[in-house]
């Protein structure tokens, strides 16, 4: 099952809840968090983890997209430390 496209893309209660979940309190990086949560419910798709159909399913995906975004939001740039540049890590971990 392929997603649509609106999946892709938060509403304004989707994209409020992730504001308060990744603690933004301004409007400035609304469209940054929107680009970065379709990036995260694409990644899940590419891992065969699609919306749950069940609404008490519900709540564990959404979490895990809330934790992709804030990951993606807080790791948007290389880290460097000293001389040692680390990338993005994707995924979650547990």
């Amino acid at each position: 099952m392929a997603l649509d496209a609106s999946a892709l893309v938060p509403d304004e209660t989707r994209l409020a809840e992730l504001r308060a979940y990744m603690r933004v309190t301004w409007t400035e990086d609304d469209d940054l968090i929107s680009s970065l949560y379709g990036a995260a419910v694409s990644y899940l798709a590419d891992a065969d983890i699609l919306p749950p159909s069940q609404p008490d399913r519900k709540a564990l995906y959404d979490l895990a997209v809330n934790g992709l975004t804030l990951n993606f939001y807080e790791r948007r740039a290389a880290e460097v430390t000293g001389t040692i540049n680390s990338q993005m890590e994707f995924g979650l971990r547990l």
